[in-house]
């Protein structure tokens, strides 16, 4: 004994630490809940796919919330396929980056570590799963208006999922999809009480396959309030998943409208299986308002400011409910050449002027544009992706503005990470920037002076430099030696 104590007194015994072993992530079985209805179960599904008689959409039923893996470049990225999904899983890679760049600020300053912020994007497991916990009970809570956070679970394999009870039948207006008709419903009115219980069962959520993005969507949606997402839908939207319009023609040919009561076709389940739904230009990936329900709490297809009031003198004004306040987390949006020509022409009109291109509520407003943190979900060419800066600052001081950085995150199988540097303080001079930027300095070099269908070339920019000129007008961006991309 003497001998052991010894040679710990011993001053040149040289004494290794122990290996950290990250532990496996503890599972516990999913109890309690309440077993969802048919009444629930079949509003869920009308609201989300627009049917409950005719199968799920596959995607939504085989793609979890998955992250890349930890302690490595990427980690902090979760894997965003391109389908349905994306635009859902993009809105929750935001809120995950939000939580690793920018935690809540501890009681006590203390002084800041450089490049701090860029360490925390390659966070351990551990810090993972805090990071989605946490952002899964803002989704939740934001869309359930900070009162109420209601969790929609269905048992995975791995906890006997796939003996779990069915508790409802299929029938001619209900057809089983494997997911919906096995929830169990859990409702929380605490904030942190919402987030003790994420963090006990957000592996349900990562469980690949499986239907972790349409967990999620169907707890906002419940916690939202399905009446409340038909009313944030409006006449623009059949329901989430599918976009049609009350007067557009339907494939029968007349509008719904154009029908009198007695002569509208009924179908108990929602549309009738063979009915092909009209979809917007996002389908591909996701509907922005399943992004504005992540983000703001409300599943609105418009992205302006406030009410506006849309009307001829024919017709009554309707009110048209746009982003209620600003966003924590921003959304920027470029369609393509017809976003470039509306933008001229509200900058070409005069202040005065009475002939400004009418508000359509599919450019964001400010409130998006500008959050309260430098992170926002973007929708360009086509893709879903998110940029943000590491500095918390930097919307709130325009010095910060003139010359900074941009992280573009694009999400798919490999995984993209993409660092931009934007220039606005020649901003208004009509350059372009980037590769486009290079070209002219080379005319300049070369002592030509650039013509103007050198000019015209930026307006072949890529989609990602168009998408940054929506926020920050005509400013350079440069590439880094990347090839542009989206």
């Amino acid at each position: 004994m003497l001998n052991k104590l010894a040679a710990f007194d011993d001053p040149e015994r040289v004494m290794y630490p122990r290996r950290h072993r990250p532990q496996p992530l503890r599972r516990s079985p999913l109890v309690g809940g309440t077993p969802v209805t048919e009444e629930i179960a079949m509003g869920l599904r009308r609201v989300v796919f627009g049917h409950s008689n005719a199968p799920s959409r596959s995607e939504w039923l085989r793609t979890a919330i998955v992250f890349r893996e930890p302690d490595a470049d990427l980690s902090y990225g979760l894997r965003l396929p391109r389908n349905g999904t994306r635009s859902l899983l993009a809105a929750v890679q935001a809120h995950v980056i939000k939580h690793l760049i920018f935690p809540p600020p501890p009681p006590r300053p203390h002084p800041k570590v450089p490049g701090a912020a860029l360490r925390a994007l390659r966070p351990s497991a551990e810090k993972q799963q805090e990071a989605l916990w946490q952002s899964l009970a803002d989704i939740i809570w934001r869309a359930g208006e900070r009162a109420r956070g209601i969790v929609c679970l269905s048992p995975c394999a791995t906890t006997g999922g796939e003996g779990a009870p069915s508790y409802v039948a299929q029938s001619s207006v209900y057809f089983q999809d494997g997911v919906t008709e096995r929830l169990r419903i859990f409702e929380f009115h605490v904030k942190e009480d919402l987030e003790i219980f994420l963090k006990c069962y957000a592996y349900i959520f990562q469980e690949d396959p499986g239907p972790g993005a349409l967990l999620l969507l169907y707890s906002a949606v419940l916690s939202r309030g399905l009446d409340e997402v038909r009313t944030d839908l409006g006449e623009e939207r059949f329901s989430l998943l599918s976009a049609v319009s009350p007067n557009a023609p339907t494939p029968s040919g007349p509008t719904s409208n154009q029908l009198s009561n007695d002569k509208k076709p009924k179908f108990p389940g929602g549309l009738p299986p063979t009915a092909v739904m009209p979809t917007d230009s996002s389908a591909e990936e996701g509907p922005e308002c399943i992004v504005a329900l992540a983000l703001t709490g409300r599943a609105t297809p418009y992205l302006h400011n406030g009410v506006i009031y849309v009307g001829d003198e024919n017709t009554y004004a309707r009110p048209r409910y746009g982003i209620p306040c600003r966003s924590e987390v921003g959304f920027l949006v470029w369609r393509g050449d017809a976003d470039d020509a509306a933008a001229a022409a509200m900058a070409s009109s005069a202040p005065s002027s009475a002939s400004a291109p009418p508000e359509d509520g599919r450019h964001p407003g400010s409130r998006l544009k500008t959050p309260s943190l430098p992170v926002w979900v973007t929708f360009c060419g086509g893709h879903y992706g998110v940029v943000f800066n590491t500095n918390r600052e930097l919307l709130r001081d325009y010095h910060a503005e003139r010359r900074f950085d941009l992280y573009y995150y694009s999400g798919g199988h490999t995984g993209n990470h993409t660092l931009l540097s934007v220039d606005t303080r020649f901003a208004g001079g009509g350059g372009g920037g980037g590769i486009f930027g290079m070209m002219m300095d080379d005319s300049y070099q070369n002592g030509n002076k650039p013509s103007k269908s050198n000019l015209g070339d930026i307006n072949g920019a890529p989609p990602l430099e168009h998408l940054i000129h929506t926020k920050w007008r005509d400013a350079q961006v440069t590439w880094n030696g990347t090839i542009p991309h989206v």
